[in-house]
């Protein structure tokens, strides 16, 4: 866990209330090969309880601005096409399917 904390290649953010993480998500370079230092790729994941408040957006504009502030050109992510709900936040950040 240290060495994810410690790496400058990514950005790790919980979301905690209470003491209990609510949220996380995780941003970072797909590979130190200099052919991809611009794609970086992302994971995100809100505790079903907690949707609906804002807080995915919040990550995701973290994830972006921490993209933007390391030269990242291309930001990558996996998502079950089914999960309407994530589809259409990713698609107002402009992300394409």
């Amino acid at each position: 866990m240290s060495n994810i904390i410690n790496d400058e290649s990514g950005l790790f953010l919980i979301a905690q209330l209470s003491g209990r993480i609510i949220a996380n998500c995780s941003v970072g370079i797909v590979s130190n090969n200099k052919r991809f230092l611009h794609r970086a790729g992302m994971g995100i994941t809100v505790r079903k309880e907690y949707w609906n408040k804002g807080i995915g957006k919040i990550m995701m504009k973290e994830c972006i601005n921490w993209c933007k502030e390391n030269g990242v050109e291309q930001l990558e992510l996996e998502v079950v096409t089914q999960n309407d709900r994530a589809v259409s936040m990713y698609k107002s950040f402009g992300f394409e399917i």
